[in-house]
C-alpha cells in the first residue's frame, strides 16, 4: 500500500496492481480494472485487441470533440504532432528504437515523428507504442469509463498546519501560514476580507519546511454512468489502483507520521463511514416563507442555472483561487438540490477545473462560511454541518451570492 498526496490536500492510501512494462501497460490496467468489476463483457479481453479496437473507432471519431480534451482528435494531432506544432511531440515505441539502434543511430536523435493522422494511428496500433493524452481521453469516452489518472507532479508541497480553522482555510487555498496569520490579524479574523487582501499582495505561496511530499495531480475523465477506474502514471508507467480504496483525511497526525524519514507504511486502514445528510432537513420545503429581493423569476431554480452563473464568473475572472458569484435561491432550492450545491463543480468547458462553494451571503448581508480545510468538504459529515449552518439562515431569507474556491 502506498499513499498519494493530492493537490487538493487529501492523502490517498491505495494498493496498486502493477502492469507489465511493455508499452501496453495502460491497456493492461483497463482490462484488469474491468475484469475486477465483472464488467468486461462486450469489451476485448486482451491488450492487443483492445488497442486495435480503440484505434479503429478513433479513426471513425476523428472529427468529433472528445470530452476531457475539449477538441477533436484531428485538432489534437495538429496541436501536438504536426510539423506546424509549436512544440512538436513524438511517439515512443521500443521496437522502433531497436531498429534505430540496429542502424547504428541514437534513438534520441531520431525520434518517432508522425506526419499525418493515419501514420499516428498506424503506430498507435503497434503493440509497444506508449499511449498519449488523446488515447487516454478517447478510451475513457468510448468505453464509458469514469476514469481518474494520478500523475506525480514536478514540485513538492510544504506541510504547514495550524490549530486555527481560519488559518488552515487560507493555507488550504495556497497561502503561507505566516501571511495568513498576519492578514487575519489585520482583518480581525474576517476570512473573506483576508482572502481579498492576500490576492492583492505579493506574498509567497508557502513557507520553507523540513517535511516535504511529492504532489500528485488528479486528472478526471468523468462519466456519470461510467465504470469507475483509477490508475496512476509514474515515469511513463501505468498501474491500476485496486478498487474500493478510500481517501484519508489529511490531518496533522497522518501527515507527520507518514512524512517522517523512513516512516513505515500503515498496516491497518480504517474505511470512512460517512453518514448522509439527514432527511429531516429535506422535509416539507413548500412550507417555508421568504422575503425576496426582486421578482421571483430571478431565483435560481435548477442546477444548470447555478452552474452557468459560476461558469460566467470564472470566465470573467480567469480561474481565481476564490471568487464571488451573484446567484439568488431559497430554501426550496436548497432542499431539492443540496447534493449539487455542496458537491464539487467540474467545469468541462475549461478542461474540468474544479471548484466548490465555501460560503454563502444572505439578503441582510450575513456571511455563512465553512470553517475548515476546503478538501474536507468532500466528507458527508462536513457537508452535514455546513448544510445545517445554511439551513438555519435560509428559513427567513434568501441566499443572494456564493463564494467558490478552486480545488485545482
Amino acid at each position: 500500500m502506498i499513499s498519494l498526496l493530492l493537490e487538493s490536500g487529501l492523502l490517498l492510501f491505495v494498493q496498486l496492481l502493477d502492469a507489465e512494462r511493455d508499452g501496453a501497460c495502460f491497456f493492461h490496467c483497463i482490462i484488469a480494472g474491468l475484469s475486477r468489476l465483472s464488467r468486461s463483457v462486450g469489451f476485448p479481453n486482451n491488450s492487443d485487441d483492445l488497442r486495435r479496437y480503440l484505434c479503429e473507432n478513433l479513426r471513425l471519431s476523428a472529427a468529433f470533440i472528445i470530452p476531457g480534451l475539449g477538441m477533436t482528435p484531428l485538432e489534437y494531432f495538429d496541436k501536438e504532432y504536426s510539423r506546424e506544432a509549436k512544440t512538436r511531440q513524438y511517439l515512443r515505441n521500443s521496437h522502433y528504437n531497436d531498429i534505430v539502434v540496429g542502424r547504428g543511430e541514437n534513438p534520441l536523435s531520431n525520434p518517432l515523428f508522425v506526419n499525418n493522422f493515419e501514420e499516428y494511428l498506424f503506430w498507435m496500433e503497434q503493440p509497444n507504442t506508449h499511449v498519449d493524452g488523446l488515447m487516454v481521453a478517447f478510451a475513457a469516452f468510448y468505453l464509458k469509463l469514469d476514469l481518474t489518472v494520478y500523475t506525480r507532479g514536478l514540485s513538492e508541497v510544504q506541510l504547514e498546519t495550524s490549530d486555527i480553522p481560519e488559518v488552515m482555510q487560507l493555507i488550504s487555498m495556497g497561502f503561507s501560514k505566516s501571511a495568513a496569520e498576519q492578514v487575519l490579524t489585520q482583518t480581525q479574523g474576517n476570512v473573506e476580507a483576508a482572502i481579498e487582501k492576500l490576492l492583492q499582495m505579493d506574498v509567497p505561496a508557502s513557507a520553507p519546511s523540513e517535511a516535504k511530499q511529492d504532489v500528485w495531480h488528479e486528472q478526471p475523465y468523468p462519466c456519470e454512468s461510467g465504470i469507475k477506474i483509477s490508475i496512476i502514471l509514474d515515469g511513463g508507467h501505468f498501474q491500476l489502483i485496486v478498487p474500493d480504496q478510500e481517501p484519508a483525511d489529511f490531518s496533522s497526525d497522518v501527515r507527520w507520521d507518514f512524512m517522517s524519514a523512513e516512516a513505515a507504511e500503515p498496516t491497518v486502514q480504517q474505511r470512512l463511514q460517512l453518514p448522509e445528510i439527514s432527511d429531516i432537513f429535506l422535509e416539507e420545503p413548500q412550507s417555508v416563507q421568504h422575503t425576496q429581493v426582486g421578482p421571483s423569476c430571478d431565483l435560481i431554480t435548477n442546477p444548470e442555472q447555478f452552474y452557468n452563473a459560476c461558469l460566467c464568473a470564472l470566465t470573467a475572472a480567469s480561474f481565481p483561487f476564490y471568487t464571488n458569484v451573484p446567484v439568488e435561491f431559497n430554501s426550496s432550492y436548497l432542499s431539492v438540490f443540496w447534493e449539487h450545491l455542496f458537491g464539487s463543480l467540474h467545469f468541462v468547458e475549461h478542461n474540468f477545473v474544479k471548484y466548490r462553494v465555501v460560503s454563502f451571503t444572505m439578503q441582510d448581508g450575513l456571511y455563512v462560511p465553512y470553517h475548515g480545510l476546503i478538501a474536507n468538504l468532500s466528507k458527508s459529515t462536513e457537508k452535514h454541518a455546513f448544510f445545517s449552518q445554511l439551513f438555519a439562515q435560509i428559513q427567513r431569507q434568501n441566499v443572494v451570492s456564493v463564494n467558490i474556491a478552486s480545488l485545482n
